[in-house]
């Protein structure tokens, strides 16, 4: 017995392994659109990030830019004005504080290194005549030394000011004609107000978190509690005489799940996991469903073979599909010569053989659908869909035989 058939692909591997196969293909593809779309969301969130960070940096460089340009104005006006009247110096800082807010104070230190003005009072008598070579930090003494010395502005690192808080101070000297220093115009700088005046906690903390710190890692501020910095865009803010300050802008933990969408690709996921398996039980139970039939159709076809009588299927144009044991021994021939061929390969007359091709194709027009099945083991839906409508004849004519 010879038939041809193409089975499906499920059938062919297995029930088990083709639903496995269907179910761990449509895993992988949704898995991998899954980290594609994670990973383009990540680099949403870090091109946004990177831009806050560059435009935060831009401000707050202004910010500095412009407090230093309000001490240069007061160093450039002591040797002429405020020497022969400290008040006006504290008049006139008191006037620029107002007007640029955001500065702690603005102090007149000797020589020695001792203040002697402070700005406003409010808030810095503590820091009066205080002796800053005695600082705490010995980082006070080192720049205050390196102003004398260089004759241009230092920064300190980051502090315990006298006045309370974090922060860190600014010392420009006041030289005269002769290169000798006449003192020092101190801007103190507490890191929360520097943070405030800057707007960086009121205009990025819904979204995102910000931290002030020296680039040796002293932190100054920071504008909330945590460890998750991911994605964090660090920046440096130039810094006259001392560290650099490093801005640090990272996304908080809610817009990081906002922004990558972690639950609705998740739900996506999960949405196309019970897809496939779903698909998985339908080709396996397919699969079952379509070797039992297989089955039950080489069982009947086998029977067919022990058959005595001539049995055969052909299809629309005429041409054998199936044929049974007993025509094979008839013809002469083996059942796959006959298979794709017409009854003219078949022994004895050409014209006779012609005639029952024609009797063959009258008994499929006159035949009822479930009669047809009985003989040919599949769908008649399935055949008409392919084209595929045979005739049938359990016998041949006396000459044949």
């Amino acid at each position: 017995m010879v038939e041809r058939e193409l089975q499906p692909w499920w059938v062919r591997i297995g029930a088990g392994w083709g639903a496995g196969v269907l179910v761990a293909l449509v895993m992988v593809l949704t898995t991998a659109l899954g980290a594609w779309l994670y990973t383009q969301r990540l680099a949403q969130l870090e091109s946004v990030t990177a831009i806050v960070a560059n435009q935060a940096r831009a401000h707050l460089q202004s910010w500095i830019d412009t407090r230093l340009g309000v001490m240069r104005l007061l160093v450039m006006r002591w040797p002429e004005r405020y020497a022969e009247d400290p008040e006006a110096f504290r008049r006139d800082a008191e006037l620029l504080l107002q007007r640029l807010p955001g500065m702690l104070a603005l102090n007149w230190v000797d020589a020695d290194g001792v203040i002697r003005l402070v700005t406003p009072e409010d808030g810095n008598r503590a820091a009066l005549g205080a002796d800053l070579y005695q600082h705490s930090s010995a980082d006070v003494g080192r720049a205050l030394a390196e102003a004398d010395r260089s004759g241009r502005p230092t920064r300190t690192g980051a502090l315990e000011l006298l006045q309370g808080g974090r922060g860190f101070a600014f010392y420009w000297p006041v030289v005269d004609g002769s290169g000798a220093t006449l003192g020092f115009v101190n801007g103190v700088v507490r890191a929360r107000e520097l943070a405030a005046a800057a707007r960086l906690e009121d205009e990025l903390a819904s979204d995102f978190r910000v931290e002030l710190a020296d680039s040796d890692g002293a932190l100054l501020w920071r504008s909330a509690d945590g460890s998750d910095w991911r994605f964090a865009a660090t920046r440096r803010l130039d810094m006259p005489g001392g560290p650099d300050l490093h801005l640090v802008v990272a996304p908080t933990p809610e817009a990081i799940a906002d922004e990558t969408g972690v639950a609705q690709i998740a739900g996506l996921l999960l949405i196309s996991y019970v897809v496939a398996g779903l698909l998985g039980l339908v080709t396996f139970f397919r699969a079952r469903e379509h070797a039992a039939l297989q089955r039950s159709e080489r069982t009947l076809r086998e029977v067919m073979d022990l058959l005595p009588h001539p049995v055969y299927v052909k299809d629309d144009q005429g041409r054998f599909s199936f044929v049974n044991r007993a025509l094979a021994d008839l013809s002469g021939r083996t059942a796959a010569d006959l298979i794709g061929h017409g009854s003219d390969v078949l022994p004895g007359d050409r014209e006779e053989n012609q005639r029952h091709d024609v009797a063959d194709r009258e008994a499929l027009a006159a035949a009822a659908c479930d009669r047809i099945f009985l003989f040919y083991f599949s769908s008649c839906l399935l055949l008409e869909k392919e084209a595929s409508t045979p005739l049938i004849a359990n016998g041949v004519s006396e000459q044949k035989k």
